[in-house]
């Protein structure tokens, strides 16, 4: 997940500065870290306040308290394509 600019995409695919685009980044903390994806943030921090700090602390707890219960209960249902989309249920 880029913060920063990465390959393109300009300001309207950047979340930096974090604490400006809070709402959007915090959606995909709780998309991401709530799903049980481990994605690879691209950026030199994940916060850039206090605010913004607490949020990745509260969905990286929550993602650690629900993490026992992934494994086990999750399956795929079909494997991705470029052309189709994979989804999972418990």
């Amino acid at each position: 997940m880029p913060l920063v600019e990465y390959h393109g995409g300009g300001e309207a695919a950047t979340l930096e500065p974090l604490s400006e685009h809070l709402d959007a980044y915090e959606g995909h903390l709780a998309q991401n870290l709530g799903a049980g994806v481990q994605a690879c943030y691209r950026g030199p921090r994940l916060y850039d306040t206090e605010e913004t700090k607490a949020v990745v602390k509260r969905w990286v707890d929550f993602s650690r308290s629900t993490a026992p219960s992934w494994s086990p209960m999750s399956s795929t249902c079909a494997a991705p394509t470029p052309a189709t989309w994979t989804a999972f249920s418990t």
